[in-house]
């Protein structure tokens, strides 16, 4: 019953420049406002029901205003080969984070949860081709993209007895993606073929109020693979293999080491491995 609105005015600049240092080195810089609106459950005064409990949204949210800093080497080995480096920092203005109400009833609600944080970190990335065979028909090449970020959001003692101070809700330290990739090409016969790692390291799922610790969402590490054949101009066919690890997905209480009490397991389920065939003829 009844409504809510945003209401200001949002002035979203940025500047953005480059140097070309010579042909194959470029160096980025960006800089730039925005601004975080709060999603739909998040500001909607009602009980939200999802597979990990229960959210209840909050009107009195306010908007988070981020400033973005990112400087970036860009090397350009070839036309495809590619390796770069970014930085980057921001400051974020009332951060909002889901936080645990510390009722009985087990809700969470969102919160601008601190009058600031901040978050920093490097990026580096790969995509390399590393081998070549029979002419060029077989062509392997490789990708790999990793990323730490580190995020403090300082906590009012009042209402976070067990944390003064935590990660930004919902951001992983460690992140780490990598592919190979097989290409195949002879007259009308095409063929790629694709193995694609990724990893997640554990991240807040939930900041913990009046006593509560956070709840934990754990690392994870996933396993695709995926094959497009083209077998002349018209047909084709395409093979998908997903989550071949088939890990768990686990949301934990975070112990008390001073204690030696144990993390506390919310909720533990598997996805399933997922396989797909695809047949596509083209008039």
């Amino acid at each position: 019953i009844g409504s809510n609105e945003i209401e200001g005015l949002f002035f979203s600049p940025s500047i953005n420049a480059k140097l070309e240092l010579n042909r194959k080195n470029h160096l980025r810089l960006g800089a730039s406002r925005t601004f975080t609106l709060p999603q739909d459950k998040e500001i909607s005064p009602f009980i939200y029901q999802g597979i990990d409990g229960n959210d209840n949204g909050n009107p009195d949210l306010e908007v988070s205003t981020n400033y973005n800093f990112d400087l970036k080497w860009d090397w350009y080995l070839s036309g495809n080969e590619i390796v770069t480096i970014n930085g980057f920092y921001k400051y974020i203005v009332d951060p909002i984070a889901r936080v645990d109400q510390g009722n009985s009833a087990g809700l969470r609600t969102f919160d601008n949860v601190s009058d600031k944080a901040v978050a920093a970190g490097v990026e580096l990335e790969l995509r390399k081709q590393v081998l070549s065979l029979a002419s060029n028909k077989h062509k392997f090449s490789l990708g790999l993209n990793g990323s730490y970020i580190y995020t403090n959001v300082k906590l009012d003692p009042q209402f976070f007895v067990q944390n003064t101070s935590s990660q930004l809700e919902g951001a992983a330290p460690y992140i780490a993606n990598a592919d190979i990739t097989h290409n195949l090409a002879a007259n009308n016969f095409k063929m790629t073929n694709t193995l694609v790692f990724n990893y997640l390291s554990d991240k807040v799922h939930t900041i913990g109020s009046r006593g509560y610790n956070n709840l934990i969402e754990e690392s994870i590490a996933t396993l695709d693979f995926v094959s497009l054949i083209n077998i002349n101009k018209h047909l084709g066919l395409n093979v998908k293999a997903k989550n071949l690890l088939n890990p768990d997905y686990k949301l934990t209480r975070e112990g008390a080491a001073e204690t030696n009490i144990p993390a506390a397991v919310i909720r533990s389920y598997k996805k399933g491995m997922m396989f797909d065939l695809g047949i596509s003829y083209r008039f």
